[in-house]
């Protein structure tokens, strides 16, 4: 089978096959975007609806992780930490 290559730049691919991904991989953002998450702050929250409690992520990571599969998290700098990635590439990559 052959691998499908999404990105047309390839800086990005060179820069992604550097980091030695695992043969299988799941890609994960536990982020929102700052308008979003600015958005639900003035509301009194912690984080927007879509964003899952760190337990959830716990709980996703540890089936993952069962199943043999590696975390990479993508993201923004801001993006908290909810999961204890394999791969942590918050604020590291763009989407190419």
């Amino acid at each position: 089978m052959m691998p499908l290559i999404f990105s047309h730049d390839p800086a990005a691919l060179a820069c992604v096959c550097r980091l030695d991904p695992p043969t299988r991989y799941v890609i994960i953002r536990g982020g929102a975007s700052p308008g979003d998450l600015a958005f639900a702050r003035n509301l009194g929250v912690e984080r927007t609806t879509k964003q899952l409690p760190p337990a959830k992520w716990a709980e996703i990571r540890a089936l993952l992780r069962s199943q043999e599969l590696a975390v990479v998290r993508v993201g923004d700098n801001g993006d908290p930490p909810v999961v204890d990635a394999d791969i942590d590439l918050r604020g590291r990559t763009d989407l190419s």
